[in-house]
C-alpha cells in the first residue's frame, strides 16, 4: 500500500469547511433529536452526501453556484427533514445530558425548539426559517414568540409587553 501524500492546501481547506459545518449544523441536530449521538451520525451523513452530490458525482457549472448563505440553508432543511423523517419512526426518547437551565427548552415541542433555535443559535432572518422548516413567515413567527413566551413565562412577557406599550403612549 503507497504512503498518503502530505495534505495540500486544498485538501486543509476542506477539513476546515467540514469541521465549521459541523459545529454549525450538530447543535441544531442535537435540537430536533434531543440525542447526541444520532444527531452527530445524522449531521455527518448529510454533510458527506452533499459533498459527494454537489462536488464529485455532479459537479455545478458556475450558472449553478450557489452561495454559501443558499447552501447554509439547505443543509439546515435536510438535518431538518430527516430529524423529523427519523422522529416519525417512533424513536423520540431524549438522550442528552440536560442541564437545569436547559430542561424549560426541551420541554418546548419540536417546531419551537427548531425554530428558536434557528433564531438564535444560527442567526437566521424569519424567511430563511421559513424556507427551512417548510412553513409560511407568519406560523415561523408565532413559534418563535410562543417559545419565547414559554421559557420566560407568559407573565414575564405580558409585562414587558405593557411596559414597551407605556413608552409609545
Amino acid at each position: 500500500m503507497p504512503a498518503l501524500s502530505p495534505p495540500t492546501k486544498e485538501s486543509s481547506l476542506l477539513a476546515t469547511a467540514l469541521v465549521h459545518a459541523v459545529k454549525d449544523l450538530l447543535p441544531f441536530a442535537v435540537v430536533c433529536l434531543r440525542d447526541t449521538m444520532r444527531a452527530e451520525a445524522l449531521t455527518l451523513d448529510l454533510l458527506l452526501l452533499s459533498l459527494e452530490n454537489s462536488w464529485i458525482s455532479q459537479p455545478l457549472s458556475a450558472s449553478e453556484e450557489i452561495s454559501h448563505s443558499e447552501f447554509r440553508e439547505e443543509m439546515f432543511r435536510l438535518v431538518w427533514q430527516k430529524a423529523k423523517e427519523e422522529l416519525g419512526k417512533g424513536n423520540s426518547t431524549p438522550n442528552l445530558p440536560y442541564t437545569e437551565n436547559a430542561m424549560p427548552f426541551y420541554r418546548l415541542d419540536l417546531e419551537e425548539r427548531a425554530a428558536l433555535s434557528l433564531r438564535a443559535k444560527g442567526k437566521f432572518e424569519y424567511q430563511s426559517m421559513a424556507y427551512i422548516l417548510g412553513m409560511d413567515l407568519i406560523q415561523v413567527e408565532d413559534l418563535v414568540d410562543s417559545a419565547r413566551a414559554k421559557i420566560l413565562g407568559k407573565d414575564l412577557v405580558e409585562e414587558a409587553e405593557k411596559e414597551a406599550s407605556n413608552y409609545d403612549a
